[in-house]
């Protein structure tokens, strides 16, 4: 029982952590590119 419990509770995980790990990339590659193109045009601008 110990073991059918575990499955469920890793697809509810699962599910939960997807749409965590799904918007932690987009919005630190967002940042990542945000920051790297207003720092490094503005630091080569100046």
């Amino acid at each position: 029982m110990t073991y059918r419990q575990q499955k469920p509770n890793s697809k509810q995980e699962s599910t939960l952590k997807k749409p965590t790990t799904d918007k932690q990339p987009k919005l630190e590659k967002l940042t990542d590119k945000d920051l790297d193109l207003v720092a490094g045009g503005r630091r080569r601008r100046r």
